[in-house]
């Protein structure tokens, strides 16, 4: 991850608390590879949730955790 990337990411926690406080939810999006990298990105930030965008159009199976079998390869 970019220095960039990672000052943004650290300004969810603010904006995750200000979406509680409003009572809305705060869904975070971008780079998110997989489901597990989402629950823990959930887990890490303090979000409501996580979107999974370019990884789903290059393998949907980036859905399924590790233990439903995880990224299928291109063939699957």
């Amino acid at each position: 991850m970019r220095p960039r990337e990672r000052a943004i990411r650290e300004q969810l926690r603010l904006v995750a608390d200000v979406c509680r406080e409003a009572g809305v939810a705060c869904l975070m999006n971008g780079d998110v590879a997989d489901r597990d990298s989402a629950i823990d990105l959930i887990k890490d930030y303090g979000v409501d949730g996580a979107m999974i965008a370019t990884a789903a159009e290059r393998n949907p199976s980036c859905f399924r955790s590790k233990e439903e079998g995880g990224l299928a390869n291109w063939e699957e």
